[in-house]
């Protein structure tokens, strides 16, 4: 990607974790990438070491998630025949470092 002369089409990178997208941007970084000027890089877990290296991460609410979970699962079993609606869960991006608005 970064040893083309051509301007690459990607613009992001979303690691699965954050640990994922820690490791994109130092092999990124050591293929002379700026980050974020060539590249924006998210992880997504909220890792305290994500805070501490700048990384722009996506906040996923595990608890609330697995307790909700839980509720749907009752539900369905209480009245497997009765729709039932999933709720939504809001997630929250921390855009410190990793980020480029621009693009």
């Amino acid at each position: 990607m970064l040893e083309s002369d051509r301007s690459p089409v990607e613009t992001a990178i979303v690691g699965s974790r954050d640990l994922v997208a820690i490791g994109a941007v130092a092999e990124l970084r050591r293929r002379g990438a700026a980050i974020p000027d060539d590249l924006t890089v998210v992880g997504v877990d909220d890792d305290p070491v994500a805070a501490a290296l700048g990384l722009t991460t996506l906040h996923y609410p595990y608890e609330l998630s697995g307790r909700l979970a839980m509720r749907l699962l009752r539900s369905m079993l209480e009245s497997p025949r009765d729709f039932v609606q999933a709720p939504a869960i809001e997630l929250a991006l921390k855009v410190p470092e990793t980020w480029n608005w621009r693009r």
